[in-house]
């Protein structure tokens, strides 16, 4: 049956194509909602049917819908799919208008700031990206999820995103699509080079789109961190310290550079924040909409600028960041100080209580892992996880391999006294 093109006759058909849960869960995953609908009483019918929904798990009959709305719809449509791409569309250029009148008091007093705002709200309106609902009920579903992950494992695939620490990917306890990760420790305790290593092994050998936002060091800096440390991953010797100075070997670099550019990647993105010094919460929200990563880096949550006192700001950020991660299905890591004081006896990561400015974030994150110096040696590292919400946390001092210079990041054995909590000897295990 042709129809008009009115609002009406639209919203209609789509009300009267939505008799089963997978065509109202299409419907919600393609952006309807309340808002979509000109007719109010359509409106209100869209609302009872995903209501009924939620609450029983069935569609409502036509009858149903007559009774409650008094709205009576069609029995039979043959082209439903065109009277739904139609609705979306009206309901995105609804979004895109209301989004533009919005800032439109701001476009007049700081047009930059308004700009900004409003690409990142017309960018999530383009994603199709929407919140996610499904039915526990669903056995063929989760019996297919299931041989999809049993399946991936034996291919020698990895749930999630490895983080090349051996202590976390052997429980499980890899990055996961939603996840929110804080690394917490003192100033100049490794936490940026560390945010990077996890980036540079997510990006090498799982194949991740990152996107690196850093308020302090510029990008000429963080390459010229990443550069020894992928090149470790392909077996080449490079040095933090020759880059910057100039005094590396040509020949090698230009091989290594070679042989990086045959991968033909192109999505590791590093974003500085011009000469603010600083990330507002907006401005990662919209390099997050505008990248697409599978994992974002803000390397100094604790940076994050915007007004209000700091624990009431990292208590926003950290629930922004939270949702935006969810929504979009990536990771989000970032770094943060503990109190000055915090760490009170050698070779001690602090505990979660002692951040000094995160704790608004380290709340919202699924797991924290707390950075602390090596006693004495300035190429280790100890680590803890004192938080992880979704498996087993690590109390025991972790130890790590730590030549920044070398790009050489990775676990470390253990020979602890145990009367002094000394490591007495240590032996590398693996740096992949």
């Amino acid at each position: 049956m042709a129809v008009s093109g009115t609002p009406e006759d639209v919203e209609i058909f789509v009300l009267s194509s939505l008799r089963s849960l997978e065509a109202v869960q299409k419907a919600i995953d393609s952006g309807l909602g309340p808002e979509s609908w000109q007719v109010a009483a359509h409106a209100s019918v869209w609302e009872y049917i995903v209501a009924r929904v939620r609450e029983s798990g069935r569609v409502p009959t036509l009858s149903d819908i007559y009774a409650a709305c008094e709205v009576t719809l069609m029995k039979d449509i043959e082209d439903d799919q065109t009277f739904l791409d139609e609705l979306i569309n009206r309901t995105v250029e609804r979004h895109a208008m209301n989004a533009i009148m919005e800032h439109g008091p701001l476009l007049a007093n700081d047009p930059k700031r308004a700009v900004a705002l409003l690409v990142g709200d017309l960018s999530e309106i383009t994603s199709g990206v929407s919140a996610h609902t499904t039915y526990f009920d669903e056995s063929d579903r989760r019996v297919r999820e299931m041989e999809e992950r049993v399946n991936k494992v034996a291919s020698g695939e990895a749930i999630g995103i490895r983080t090349g620490l051996r202590a976390l990917d052997s429980k499980g306890s890899n990055w996961h699509s939603g996840d929110v990760v804080a690394i917490q420790g003192p100033l100049n305790s490794g936490k940026s080079g560390l945010l990077l290593w996890f980036c540079a092994q997510a990006y090498f050998y799982d194949k991740k789109r990152i996107l690196f936002l850093t308020p302090e060091s510029t990008i000429k800096d963080i390459e010229d961190r990443l550069d020894p440390m992928i090149g470790t991953f392909m077996n080449y010797n490079l040095s933090n310290t020759a880059l910057r100075m100039g005094t590396l070997d040509m020949d090698i670099f230009k091989k290594y550079r070679t042989e990086f550019e045959i991968m033909g990647r192109k999505d590791f993105i590093i974003r500085d924040s011009g000469g603010s010094g600083e990330f507002y919460l907006e401005d990662i929200i919209r390099q997050a909409r505008e990248h697409r990563p599978d994992l974002l880096a803000i390397d100094g949550v604790h940076l994050i600028g915007g007004e209000g006192k700091s624990w009431e700001l990292m208590k926003e950020a950290g629930k922004a960041l939270k949702g935006i991660t969810q929504l979009m299905g990536m990771v989000t890591i970032g770094g943060t100080q503990v109190q000055r004081d915090a760490v009170l006896a050698s070779d001690s990561p602090a505990s979660l209580g002692q951040s000094a400015f995160g704790m608004g974030f380290l709340e919202a994150s699924n797991k924290v892992i707390s950075l602390a110096e090596k006693r004495g040696d300035p190429l280790q590292r100890v680590w803890t996880l004192p938080k992880n919400r979704d498996g087993y946390r690590i109390t025991d001092r972790q130890y790590l391999r730590f030549d920044i210079d070398r790009g050489l990041i990775g676990d470390l054995g253990m020979s602890v006294d145990s009367a002094t909590g000394i490591v007495d000897a240590v032996s590398e295990i693996d740096f992949n």
